[in-house]
């Protein structure tokens, strides 16, 4: 705990000069060791666990926007096919009906002998 306190250059004086009071000479080499490159492996673990979240975070939050997109397209898709099934059955009844108005006309002129009527019936 006193490491991590350091570390943190936060008191770090004090514990210095508490280890120096206690007779140890190897102190003040330590603790300059200790400031100028602990700082650094804390900031570099904190950065290394912050990458990794966020790494996970977004791919996370990429194969979720996969998934939307799939969501979309098959939605649009099924709108696609719907109106084409509504547009080729209108297509479809037309043509029936226009089949069986010439079918009706052709009746029609074989039963008058070939004689035009300037009658239009719709």
């Amino acid at each position: 705990l006193t490491v991590f306190q350091c570390t943190t250059t936060a008191g770090w004086a004090q514990v210095m000069y508490r280890v120096m009071d206690s007779g140890a000479e190897v102190a003040v080499p330590y603790f300059v060791l200790l400031i100028f490159f602990g700082p650094y492996f804390v900031v570099n673990l904190f950065l290394a666990v912050l990458k990794t979240k966020f790494g996970k975070a977004q791919s996370l939050f990429l194969a979720n926007m996969v998934v939307t997109q799939d969501k979309k397209q098959n939605t649009l898709a099924a709108a696609a096919g719907w109106v084409l099934r509504v547009l080729g059955g209108c297509v479809e009844r037309r043509r029936v009906a226009a089949q069986a108005r010439e079918e009706d006309l052709a009746r029609k002129l074989q039963e008058s002998d070939g004689a035009w009527s300037w009658r239009v019936e719709y």
